[in-house]
């Protein structure tokens, strides 16, 4: 696999603390640290007026319309909601959002929605937000079952094994 520079790329982030990417110790197979290359916070341009973010512990999604934007998922938490919402703040110009969608009732979707929209312009129908109908009952089973998909994750993406001497390669989320 090589990895090229990317025109599409508008923005790119250091790693997460926890991330190496394009500096893994020889410790790591070249595959795995060839392959954390792709790992890296950053804001593409797929084409006019659509952008992605990747790598922010979730993704987001923001389309550019004549009167404002959609924004598909708002990524897992504030801290990296701040800086996904700044950049496409900044993209969109003086086009305010006009709808927040959720794909679905996992925390990567909307953990990080109050950076992007706020309740009172929910409330006052200045933004719409966009889930399947069973969002709510879906995220009051998740907290009946929040011990067992905590775990789940934790063991899909490999928090629970034990670092090397020099961290870990990435957290395992998928690039676009």
């Amino acid at each position: 696999m090589t990895i090229v520079p990317d025109p599409r790329v508008l923005f790119e982030h250091e790693s997460l603390a926890h991330v190496m990417c394009g500096h893994c110790p020889a410790t790591v197979h070249p595959q795995v640290a060839e392959r954390s290359t792709v790992f890296r916070r950053r804001i593409f341009q797929f084409a006019p007026n659509v952008f992605g973010a990747i790598e922010y512990l979730g993704s987001s999604v923001m389309v550019v319309g004549d009167e404002g934007a959609v924004v598909v998922g708002a990524v897992s938490h504030m801290t990296d909601g701040d800086l996904v919402a700044g950049h496409f703040a900044a993209l969109r110009g003086d086009k305010p959002i006009r709808a927040m969608v959720y794909n679905d009732s996992l925390a990567d979707n909307f953990g990080g929605v109050e950076s992007f929209i706020s309740e009172a312009d929910v409330k006052a129908g200045e933004v719409d937000v966009i889930a399947h109908a069973s969002f709510e009952q879906m995220l009051k089973n998740l907290g009946d079952i929040t011990d067992v998909a905590a775990r789940r994750g934790a063991y899909q993406a490999g928090f629970l094994l034990e670092k090397g001497p020099e961290g870990a390669v990435h957290g395992g989320a998928v690039a676009f």
